[in-house]
């Protein structure tokens, strides 16, 4: 990924770019770099490719784009492609300042010579020697320093801009829990999302059932559990033992490092029981937002590991509670935002927000805080989806880069710029 380079330029990972998310953005040359798998082989992916390219390209914005395989077996010639599309972009926009600005730039040599590099290197404008692509390690080490010198174009060096590491934090709800096919088929595309990750799971219908074995009766009010004392241990035998430990186990043997987690452990997500308003819901759990331990996570993520959270916490006083998977899921990742570029992802069994629940195609490609507010006035939108939008606008206000509700079959294309379902902005 595109992390340090040297041209000096800020390339942002995952950037929102209207509707769509680009793998790379610069903004200052307005340059998109996209690193394509063999998803992006089939028919239909190439032509929603194209249709991308020609609707972001309206705005001026340049799009290179490349194989994988072309990254890792031809660094060089993506390097020099890379190099060269940048030096053309700066020369264009130096030509477009016009020539009285270029000519002040300039120590007595005609303006728009070669021998004035666009990259402020003072010299040829070829290939860099140094890989720009963190694969690794750079590939080769640039003879000379862009930092020595001022930026003609942009008006000095200085200390680039370090964009934040990215993370996904993707939450599962209980349709797939108690599907093994769906859930096999799931962990499988998670485990391959080569990025910092975490996953967040519902409890699913298995801990009524379990239950129903023990002569444990489930009450809910308002489609809410309520949480009694025999409840609250039912729960935390099942979601935090076998539901998460199986997912754990799935994982691993996929090869993804996963280490099962519920608010307790290390203390990550602490909360206060809630309080008894007209309902008494029991142990149930009410996130203490400024509190959470995202430092053990941070260790967890820099040392490779991929955190698996049960939809428990706790209260510090030796009481679990029983917690809103998608509100564990949204306070993680207004927790990390400091720290990473998040992005919040709810999988469940419709393909987005759909404006209609009568078409399943009638997906809501994009939500603002006015969109959402028409939609309300409209009375458009279920009731199931509404506490998920709620917790995603909660996040967006609280740092969280961008929310994303959609099908968890489209998962690849949702870590990646090929993003189906609804974008919450």
């Amino acid at each position: 990924m595109i992390r340090k380079n040297d041209w000096n330029l800020n390339f942002s990972r995952q950037h929102p770019l209207s509707i769509y998310i680009a793998d790379f953005y610069c903004h200052k040359i307005k340059l998109v770099i996209e690193l394509d798998g063999e998803y992006h082989e089939k028919m239909e992916v190439k032509i929603n490719d194209a249709s991308r390219e020609k609707y972001i390209s309206e705005f001026g914005i340049k799009v290179l784009r490349f194989k994988n395989d072309a990254v890792i077996d031809t660094i060089e010639t993506v390097l020099t492609k890379i190099s060269d599309t940048i030096t053309s972009i700066q020369i264009a926009k130096m030509e477009k300042a016009g020539s009285k600005g270029i000519s002040n730039r300039t120590t007595g040599e005609e303006a728009g010579s070669s021998k004035t590099s666009p990259l402020g290197a003072g010299g040829e404008t070829g290939s860099l020697k140094s890989s720009p692509l963190d694969a690794g390690g750079h590939t080769g080490s640039s003879k000379t320093s862009l930092d020595q010198f001022p930026d003609p174009l942009f008006g000095g060096a200085g200390e680039m801009d370090k964009p934040l590491p990215s993370l996904f934090i993707i939450k599962i709800g209980g349709n797939i829990i108690d599907d093994d096919t769906a859930l096999q088929s799931f962990l499988k595309d998670f485990a391959s999302v080569n990025d910092r990750k975490i996953l967040v799971h519902g409890g699913g219908k298995i801990a009524s059932k379990i239950g129903e074995q023990l002569g444990i009766s489930s009450s809910y009010i308002n489609g809410r559990r309520i949480t009694d004392e025999a409840t609250i241990d039912l729960v935390t035998m099942v979601y935090g033992g076998l539901v998460n430990k199986k997912i754990v186990a799935k994982l691993q043997a996929l090869d993804c490092n996963a280490i099962g987690l519920t608010g307790a452990d290390a203390n990550i997500i602490p909360a206060l029981k809630r309080p008894v308003k007209e309902i008494n819901y029991g142990f149930a759990g009410d996130i203490k937002t400024d509190c959470l331990g995202v430092q053990s996570l941070e260790v967890l993520l820099s040392n490779n590991f991929t955190p698996v959270f049960a939809p428990l916490t706790h209260d510090g006083k030796g009481q679990m509670l029983n917690t809103n998977a998608d509100t564990i899921a949204a306070a993680l990742a207004v927790g990390l935002s400091k720290n990473y570029q998040v992005r919040l992802i709810y999988c469940f069994e419709k393909k987005g927000v759909l404006e209609n629940m009568e078409d399943e195609n009638s997906v809501i490609p994009l939500i603002t805080k006015e969109k959402y507010g028409q939609l309300l006035r409209d009375k458009k939108l279920f009731e199931g989806i509404l506490p998920k939008i709620d917790n995603a606008f909660a996040a967006i206000s609280n740092g969280v880069k961008e929310v994303l509700i959609g099908d968890a079959n489209d998962l690849l294309q949702n870590v990646s710029g090929n993003s189906f379902g609804t974008l919450i902005k």
